[in-house]
């Protein structure tokens, strides 16, 4: 598995991590903006267009 398959399932698991949290607690969309922002940092070799689609998702329900 290459370095950007990993980063790819590493953040599709925590953004199922987020969703999961967010139905349990309704107003975590600051820190979920805030946590994706560390993951953009953290992995400069993942695809952008993968960012771009996470990023928006995990914005969709705020």
């Amino acid at each position: 598995m290459s370095m950007r398959e990993v980063a790819s399932e590493y953040v599709r698991w925590q953004f199922a991590e987020v969703k999961t949290s967010e139905n349990a607690q309704n107003r975590q969309c600051r820190g979920k903006r805030a946590h994706v922002s560390v993951l953009r940092s953290l992995s400069s070799q993942t695809d952008t267009n993968n960012w771009t689609i996470a990023s928006n998702d995990g914005n969709r329900y705020c």
